[in-house]
């Protein structure tokens, strides 16, 4: 949602300098906690100002193999086993 990302990820063009200013605090926030505080304003930003209405989440399931080690779950790519590896 940040205008940098407008031709990227930012589709619907937002512009919105107070929300700018939470995803630059929020990218360079070290405190987990801190960054749950600033995640809950940028949501409440995007709710009330309707750039997203969420109508559902939808569910997706990934099935590992045990041997599988070290694959990772993204939240926007999914699956990712380009590090894992099998274990005999």
């Amino acid at each position: 949602m940040h205008s940098s990302q407008i031709g990227g990820l930012n589709d619907s063009k937002i512009r919105n300098k107070e929300l700018y200013a939470l995803l630059e605090k929020h990218r360079v926030a070290i405190d987990r906690e801190e960054r749950k505080k600033i995640l809950v304003d940028i949501q409440k930003i995007a709710v009330d100002q309707a750039y997203w209405i969420p109508l559902f989440t939808g569910k997706q399931y990934y099935i590992v193999n045990n041997r599988v080690q070290e694959a990772e779950l993204y939240s926007l790519h999914g699956l990712a086993l380009q590090d894992s590896w099998v274990n005999n």
